[in-house]
């Protein structure tokens, strides 16, 4: 097995060093022809950040194929369907993301398949490689077999608590021995790196001017701090209001209020900041709106007609047409709607490309990967998750910010307790 790892905390330059480290692979060993470089992440937003930088490397134009670990699972199992049928694995309709992915590992680790995949793919890059479960793992680990595996990954930012330590630590430790960044890349302002440094090793971070960790008993007063801070951001800079839970709806409110009115006693505002969409969120409205039984397809487009108004549901009416105008049917089952509207998902995130300038409120498993000029923090009480989880969370949004990050936490008490002290 041939494989290579580089680590290092949030801003460190993981992917910059991943770039260096494919330009010395290309010069020792170019690429022959018919062959390219396949780079793979676990979140499109990853992936398209990693595209960008592949954009860079003169002479790799039209010889990589970039995409998701789910996507290049799907590929491979249609391309050997007959061999997947022969060994009885169900359809790539029939099964999940996750079953997807491990049953392309079956496949891979064929030596038929998996020396194809090499044959073409001599080089593999691995980005934000802490995201992937087991199957996802096992699926990289039968690449490494066929083909240089180049992996960048930081433990400390999978949230998954169910997956401590991450299972590519487990793996690449006895694979190779990993390379450890230990200078920050993306910021040098001091306050910043001195919070993160801090919520990673489970101290309380200091306050300063541009980095405050506050505590308001009133949403009116959380949102009048809010207001004072985007005041002073200045134009055609990217801010980011993230938070770890939408649950109860604090953070709504609190977006709500800057984004309608002005606040606090200088008047500031209003700042309209929109939610980024949620595909999980429609996909769960959706099963809600579902027969489980087969439904009539007029009753289906009623439902559906009712959601509010995105991109999944108007993609899955524009089917609802075809199906009735072009195979004249008259009846759709929920499953198969639901497997047209991940289908819709799964597309439109790997197409659409967000622009991060201006201001967006999102959850911090949204901003994961992502950078922004700045940063507020909404905490809520509905983090659930142990003292471990949340610090990882907080320390996921914290650096996100290159040059300023304020925390507005709900309740003056909640500062005393964890991940703040």
């Amino acid at each position: 097995m041939s494989v290579w790892g580089v680590s290092g905390a949030a801003g460190y330059g993981k992917t910059f060093r991943l770039m260096e480290k494919l330009e010395e692979e290309l010069l020792a060993n170019p690429l022959k022809p018919g062959q390219s470089i396949l780079a793979l992440t676990f979140m499109h937003g990853a992936r398209q950040r990693l595209d960008q930088r592949l954009r860079g490397i003169p002479g790799l134009r039209g010889r990589y194929n970039c995409v998701t670990v789910d996507g290049f699972a799907r590929n491979i199992r249609e391309r050997w369907r007959q061999l997947a049928t022969h060994l009885c694995q169900p359809s790539t309709d029939e099964v999940d993301f996750d079953q997807q992915c491990s049953l392309a590992a079956d496949l891979l680790e064929r030596a038929v398949v998996g020396g194809w995949v090499g044959a073409g793919y001599p080089l593999v890059l691995l980005d934000e490689a802490q995201d992937l479960d087991e199957g996802r793992v096992r699926l990289v680990s039968s690449l490494g077999d066929h083909a240089k595996v180049l992996v960048a990954f930081d433990d400390f930012q999978c949230l998954d608590k169910e997956r401590r330590p991450s299972p590519i630590v487990n793996w690449i430790s006895r694979a190779c021995e990993v390379e450890v960044l230990d200078k920050p890349q993306r910021t040098n302002v001091q306050e910043l790196l001195d919070a993160a440094t801090a919520i990673r090793d489970g101290r309380p971070p200091t306050p300063g001017k541009v980095f405050d960790v506050i505590g308001f008993k009133a949403p009116a007063m959380a949102a009048a701090y809010i207001a004072s801070k985007l005041t002073y951001a200045k134009p055609r800079r990217s801010i980011a209001i993230i938070t770890p839970s939408r649950s109860r709806g604090h953070a709504e409110q609190l977006v709500t209020y800057i984004s309608t009115k002005q606040r606090g006693q200088r008047k500031l505002g209003p700042f309209p900041t929109t939610w980024e969409e949620l595909d999980s969120g429609a996909l769960h409205q959706l099963k809600g709106l579902l027969s489980t039984e087969i439904d009539s397809l007029e009753a289906t487009r009623r439902g559906i007609a009712g959601m509010p108004d995105s991109t999944l549901r108007t993609s899955l009416l524009r089917w609802l047409q075809r199906q009735e105008n072009v195979a004249g049917r008259s009846s759709v089952s929920a499953a198969e709607v639901l497997v047209r509207a991940k289908r819709i998902v799964a597309s439109h995130r790997a197409r659409a490309y967000k622009s991060d300038l201006g201001r967006r409120a999102l959850t911090v498993h949204q901003a994961k990967n992502r950078e922004f000029d700045g940063v507020i923090v909404i905490w809520p009480y509905t983090v659930g998750s142990d003292d471990e989880g949340k610090r990882r969370l907080l320390y996921n949004a914290v650096t996100r910010a290159k040059n300023w990050c304020f925390v507005v936490v709900q309740g003056e008490e909640s500062v005393k307790k964890a991940p703040f002290a």
